[in-house]
């Protein structure tokens, strides 16, 4: 897939991503997510998941990949919205823009 999305947490936005496969009506999705702050990655998720009791269906540290169940509060968001979104997250447009244009 070659359309970038928006990956919020708890209304906060983390990253972009590039999903490489998604099935929307069952709500699942994969791809690589690059994270807008340094701080957040792999080690992060875990713990969120660890701390929510998300069930980690896959966890391979080494390669730092997850596999995790359902994260209620995780939104996915295509990025043609990001206007609209800006506004309501009282982002500045280019906050946003900065991250379009991610490699995954």
């Amino acid at each position: 897939m070659n359309i970038t999305y928006h990956i919020f947490l708890e209304e906060k936005i983390i990253g972009t991503t590039r999903l490489k496969n998604a099935d929307p009506p069952m709500g699942v999705v994969f791809g690589k997510i690059e994270f807008i702050e340094p701080e957040m990655g792999y080690k992060f998720i875990k713990d969120y998941c660890q701390l929510n009791q998300i069930e980690l269906a896959f966890d391979q540290p080494e390669d730092k990949v997850i596999s995790a169940g359902n994260i209620h509060t995780i939104k996915v968001v295509i990025c043609w919205l990001k206007a609209s979104l800006s506004r309501r997250h009282g982002l500045k447009p280019a906050s946003l823009g900065d991250y379009q244009n991610s490699q995954i």
